[in-house]
């Protein structure tokens, strides 16, 4: 048990851009994964997370992988049905998630991301709120 709370004392933002689906929920067979984050030194909190659409996503899974500095393991996933495709009048999709458990203990951990279906356009970005440790 720690001696001390720990509290987020730099706020860190951070995306990555999926553009390639990859089917995969296995460890050893991911690809396509795209780094949203990666841990600082002290530790890093993940507050929200945000999936947002830059044109047509398709009918697929947004999956969140937690990278130990050797294994990807699947952390979290998403459907997002078969939104339709963003535009000049139609609002692109958007989903928003909270977390009360999501921290990259150091440096050697990364969040990274993908989808289970390439984008029909656009690509989708996975954004990450929070910070690191103090």
């Amino acid at each position: 048990m720690a001696s001390n709370p720990q509290f987020i004392n730099t706020p860190r933002i951070s995306y990555g851009e999926i553009t390639t689906g990859q089917t995969a929920r296995t460890t050893g067979t991911s690809t396509s994964l795209v780094e949203v984050i990666q841990g600082a030194t002290g530790g890093t909190r993940i507050v929200e997370t945000v999936v947002k659409s830059l044109g047509q996503p398709a009918d697929s899974l947004v999956q969140l992988w937690l990278d130990n500095g050797s294994t990807k393991i699947l952390f979290d996933e998403y459907d997002i049905g078969a939104p339709a495709a963003g535009s000049t009048t139609v609002v692109s999709y958007r989903l928003s998630t909270t977390y009360s458990n999501l921290i990259l203990p150091s440096t050697s951990w990364k969040l990274f991301a993908a989808c289970t279906v390439t984008p029909t356009s656009g690509g989708i970005v996975v954004w990450a709120f929070g910070g690191d440790l103090v």
